[in-house]
């Protein structure tokens, strides 16, 4: 069945079929297309083309490919160059080895370097915070970082970066209440109830009114039933 504004990667993993894909994040409406792993042809009113299943919007009358020579060739230098830039990452290894590629000697591998430049982390930070990230640099010389390279005042900690990082890639810690993240450090919040870790003390600030209960989900819903006015007006 067809949905209508549905991307092509969608339908075709919705339809039980996989097509390998790094950058795409169903978080986030906007796909950069960046990484070019999810390539599949397509056939619309006569014409065929190679396109970023990711990007490319899906049409009831359109014939989707998933798997070519050309394009499984060109998956597999695509994959063989992000190899190249973040070789010791689990996730690419893991996804090489599905694929059943192998490195290619012939491109140099930069070691100590780890990312993509998909701009996911850029996109969560823009999306959820204040848009601390950005693309810095040009050429080979591009990366995701802070102005400057130096702590930014935008930053609240809040690791949305992390988590939506395909590598796994942004270095972070928590550590004794303590978390360490793009040159700073931010003492982190725990639910007043169970205990449980939450985000950061200026992410909470940023987020919640002043003099709100620190707490986590859980206890937040317990928290609204037990301060309920009118029980009547509520479905549980």
């Amino acid at each position: 069945m067809w949905l209508f504004g549905e991307t092509v990667l969608d339908a075709v993993l919705r339809a039980g079929e996989y097509v390998p894909h790094m950058c795409s994040d169903p978080g986030f409406m906007t796909n950069d297309s960046c990484c070019r792993l999810c390539m599949v042809q397509v056939t619309l009113d006569g014409r065929t083309s190679v396109v970023s299943a990711c990007s490319a919007i899906s049409d009831e009358d359109m014939e989707i490919v998933t798997s070519t020579p050309e394009i499984e060739k060109a998956r597999e230098t695509v994959l063989q160059m992000i190899y190249a830039e973040a070789n010791s990452s689990r996730s690419v290894l893991e996804l090489m080895d599905r694929c059943g590629i192998k490195p290619d000697e012939r491109i140099p591998i930069k070691e100590g370097r780890d990312c993509i430049l998909c701009r996911r982390c850029r996109n969560a930070c823009n999306y959820w915070i204040h848009g601390a990230l950005d693309s810095m640099g040009r050429g080979v010389h591009r990366e995701i970082n802070v102005p400057y390279g130096t702590a930014s005042e935008e930053c609240l900690g809040c690791g949305s970066c992390a988590l939506a990082c395909p590598l796994d890639s942004i270095e972070h810690e928590d550590k004794s209440g303590i978390r360490s993240i793009w040159y700073k450090e931010f003492p982190l919040l725990y639910c007043s109830e169970c205990g449980k870790q939450l985000t950061t003390e200026d992410n909470f600030k940023d987020a919640y009114y002043k003099d709100a209960p620190v707490l986590c989900n859980e206890c937040s819903e317990e928290y609204r039933k037990k301060n309920r006015k009118d029980n009547d007006l509520y479905c549980d």
